[in-house]
């Protein structure tokens, strides 16, 4: 027989009895969204550092966390309001660590506040982005963002083939 989910948790034992805890409201699909679209904005954020560092350091494989990468991000300057990503994506990591060590964390529309205020703050009202339900804010943010980071990434590997490694013009 095979089973679903996961097994309970040993929530104590008292008086020689012991406690469970069922773990019954895991919301595999929302987690692995969230997680996934994590990992796709990291993995965006660490050919930007690359791309935008002029010596060919291998910051892949440095082993940077997220948080790391962010501060490396945060002093390149390249965030003018409304696209400030840092913050946001600090909050993205605050939830993901509250999802990591804590197995029945449940995200909610509140997590995403940040991320909707992002995306109202750089979207058109008439186009409704800001509006929709967890995993269309997700993925909607994961779009902008790593757009945003593409876009970039191309224009510093033209000027890096320009031969303007280090003297862009912003």
């Amino acid at each position: 027989m095979l089973f679903k989910g996961l097994p309970p948790l040993l929530s104590g034992i008292k008086d020689g009895k012991t406690k469970w805890q069922q773990l019954d409201n895991v919301d595999f699909e929302k987690i692995g969204h969230f997680l996934s679209s994590h990992l796709v904005i990291e993995h965006y954020m660490e050919k930007y550092i690359s791309a935008y560092s002029p010596a060919p350091f291998n910051w892949e494989g440095a082993g940077l966390t997220f948080n790391q990468k962010i501060i490396l991000m945060s002093g390149l300057k390249h965030f003018p309001e409304p696209f400030n990503i840092p913050p946001v994506l600090k909050h993205l990591n605050s939830v993901r660590n509250k999802l990591s060590h804590k197995i029945d964390f449940e995200l909610s529309d509140e997590h995403l506040l940040p991320i909707r205020q992002f995306i109202s703050k750089t979207t058109k009202p008439e186009a409704g982005l800001s509006d929709g339900d967890f995993e269309s804010t997700l993925s909607t943010f994961t779009m902008l963002v790593c757009a945003y980071f593409a876009s970039a990434i191309t224009y510093c590997e033209e000027q890096k083939a320009n031969n303007r490694n280090g003297n862009w013009v912003l």
